[in-house]
């Protein structure tokens, strides 16, 4: 594994179905994962910004949207997300009439998708932290998914399994982080980019990867909102 502060990859070529994310001899695929919106449509124009220069192929949402009004912007954005409803997700039935038949797929926790082949589990959280936590680790020593996102505690976290050995890499945010790992370097990752909204904490989080054969790179970084 090597952390790294920048990187500069630019190649890639995508395929992205609305029920399962393949990986069909990409060279190289790019993730955006966020959660806990909460309503800030502040951060959604920010969000704008960096899918425009990121580009990925997919969003992944892990939950809380909260109201049509986030739903209803999230449309603009004119790309593919794949998302859980959060505990605090309302009005759920005009949300999924608004997505209906759009770039963007809302579904009740745990929602299975792929990963270049690989299968991947979107969650959003439940009850406490530490509940969430203790079953996103039991998840994850399972072995039973290469890739786990996660939201609700509003509080990132990146671990990799190895041998059944959960290793915390990070817990909270301090500064904007990059890891890149072999794809042999581990069994399962575990990714929580924080809150996008900052409503907690005070600080908008997401992450990004980037997913190859050969590696995959995990970026952690603020959110200027």
């Amino acid at each position: 594994m090597m952390i790294v502060k920048s990187s500069d990859f630019s190649t890639f070529i995508s395929c992205f179905d609305l029920r399962v994310i393949a990986f069909l001899g990409a060279l190289i695929m790019r993730l955006l994962v966020i959660s806990d919106t909460h309503e800030n449509v502040r951060v959604l124009d920010a969000l704008q910004d960096v899918i425009g220069k990121l580009k990925p192929e997919v969003v992944i949402h892990c939950g809380d949207f909260i109201s049509p009004i986030i739903i209803r912007r999230l449309l603009r954005l004119d790309v593919d997300i794949q998302g859980v409803f959060g505990n605090n997700d309302g009005d759920v039935d005009t949300i999924s009439r608004l997505v209906k038949g759009s770039r963007i797929l809302i579904e009740s926790q745990p929602k299975e998708i792929e990963i270049n082949g690989e299968r991947a589990l979107v969650l959003h959280g439940w009850k406490s932290v530490e509940l969430t936590r203790r079953m996103v680790k039991s998840l994850a020593l399972g072995g039973d998914y290469r890739y786990i996102f996660y939201g609700h505690t509003h509080n990132v976290e990146l671990s990799i399994i190895k041998n059944r050995n959960y290793q915390v890499l990070q817990d909270g945010y301090s500064e904007d982080t990059s890891y890149k790992f072999k794809v042999d370097e581990f069994d399962s990752l575990v990714l929580n980019p924080g809150e996008a909204s900052g409503i907690l904490t005070g600080i908008s989080t997401y992450a990004s990867l980037e997913v190859t054969r050969d590696y995959v790179l995990v970026e952690i970084k603020r959110l200027e909102v």
